[in-house]
């Protein structure tokens, strides 16, 4: 099984008991950060809708 280079640095930075909480941290920052953009567009979305129905 051929790994390349950055797959294998990935694997020891996971296995690296210090960076696996920085991943984890980097990780949840991500999906919040992604949660929020989903919201905002579900806001602009819902006032054009409502913008429409006027």
């Amino acid at each position: 099984m051929y790994l390349d280079y950055e797959t294998v640095s990935l694997i020891e930075i996971y296995r690296n008991s210090e960076s696996t909480m920085e991943v984890a941290f980097g990780t949840m920052i991500l999906f919040i950060v992604l949660l929020v953009i989903y919201y905002i567009a579900y806001l602009i979305r819902k006032k054009m809708l409502h913008g429409k129905t006027r």
